[in-house]
């Protein structure tokens, strides 16, 4: 009986992984998009060491806004693409923030390292933010304008949606997409 709870409760586990975790679900807001852009939440959350990471930080530039965690297997494929991201885009105008999902600090700062994150990483230990800015699946990117508007919205990850991150970061950069 309780082998048969255990693996029950294991396969609960890896189906609610799987659902939170997944391809691409693009929602990407085209540039001629006839509404009104939603305002990106302001947020105060900490990086792993304690220290503030603010939204409001970063008004003026264009942000990404990257929801991952350390056992997300697309989100293994889109930090490194966002890492080149803020290398090519440093110091024009945009910024990186990447944001773990109810992870302990010990294990996202290792984790940060190992990969090479070369921006921002806060926590988001209860899930409230990614919530808020009604995340369906990780990894979850939602691109900020210098305004502070929500532009465009990703949930999954592939290597299309990557693309079209880009394109759209470029746009809003008012650059060349880079192909």
């Amino acid at each position: 009986m309780k082998t048969r709870l255990v693996l029950l409760l294991a396969s609960i586990a890896s189906l609610s992984a799987l659902a939170a975790c997944h391809g691409p679900a693009r929602t990407d807001i085209p540039k001629d998009h006839p509404t009104a852009p939603e305002p990106a939440r302001d947020f105060e959350l900490r990086d792993p060491e304690g220290r503030a990471v603010r939204l409001s930080d970063y008004r003026g530039k264009t942000v990404l806004l990257d929801f991952w965690a350390t056992w997300c297997e697309p989100c293994k494929q889109s930090i490194p693409r966002y890492i080149a991201m803020q290398d090519r885009l440093r110091g024009k105008g945009f910024a990186v923030i990447g944001v773990d999902e109810s992870e302990e600090p010990e294990l996202v700062a290792a984790y940060a390292r190992k990969l090479g994150i070369n921006y921002p990483v806060a926590l988001d230990r209860d899930a409230t933010l990614f919530h808020s800015y009604r995340g369906v699946a990780l990894p979850a990117a939602f691109l900020i304008d210098p305004q502070g508007n929500i532009r465009g919205r990703w949930n999954g990850f592939d290597a299309a949606t990557g693309l079209d991150v880009e394109a759209a970061t470029d746009r809003l950069l008012g650059r060349k997409p880079q192909l």
